[in-house]
């Protein structure tokens, strides 16, 4: 199952351990989410090759404190209703504490319909169970509920939806009292079965088939 977030992130703390090959990093950051200042904080770890090449275009670079970055990763909810996030990827961003633009975290989720779409005057909602695997101690299934407004164009897809439908969507996400919400962009279906491939003819392939016919 996926839980993966990409999010514009200040950092507002930050520690180091050394280890033999890498370094870990483990702190507190702040996503800014609406234009009246609020913030949604979270938790970080990242795990930082000890060697970086400066040469290399890295996907990934050493956090630090009162710093704007561009980070995706995975993420989960922890008992005491703690955002945590593992990071995979990050970027400085030129951006003071005061420029840092209004954007709510993109998800993106693989998972079961754990229950079914509920309709309200406020819109749609659909709990979605996920299985994100962050470490072994962070690997237990968490419950998305998935918005949706009123007259919006996926509703017809919520409705279809039933449970245990295993189901792909991205979105924002924002929380309320330590629970998790998708404000859903895309959903799709996922079918179990495999489906046929469709023969194609492949330019290249076409041509070593014929350059080794004429060397024979």
């Amino acid at each position: 199952m996926i839980a993966h977030i990409s999010a514009i992130l200040y950092i507002i703390s930050t520690t180091e351990q050394p280890l033999p090959k890498k370094t870990l990093q483990k702190g507190i950051a702040a996503c800014k989410t609406n234009s009246n200042g609020d913030f949604l904080t979270l938790k970080y770890t990242l795990w930082l090759p000890n060697t970086i090449n400066d040469d290399d275009d890295n996907y990934i670079e050493k956090i630090h404190q009162e710093t704007t970055y561009f980070t995706t990763g995975k993420f989960t909810i922890l008992p005491d209703k703690t955002l945590e996030l593992v990071i995979s990827s990050c970027k400085t961003l030129p951006i003071t504490k005061e420029a840092i633009p209004t954007c709510k975290p993109l998800i993106c989720l693989l998972g079961k319909v754990k229950e079914s779409c509920n309709t309200t005057t406020s819109g749609y909602h659909m709990i979605l169970e996920v299985t994100p695997y962050l470490s072994a101690d962070m690997c237990a299934p968490i419950d998305v509920v998935l918005t949706h407004p009123p007259e919006g164009r996926l509703k017809n897809t919520f409705t279809a939806a039933r449970k245990y439908s295993t189901i792909h969507c991205n979105g924002e996400l924002y929380v309320i009292e330590g629970q998790l919400y998708c404000d859903v962009i895309e959903i799709q279906f996922v079918s179990a079965k495999s489906e046929p491939t469709t023969p194609s003819n492949i330019p290249w392939k076409t041509n070593n088939s014929e350059s080794k016919s004429k060397a024979e």
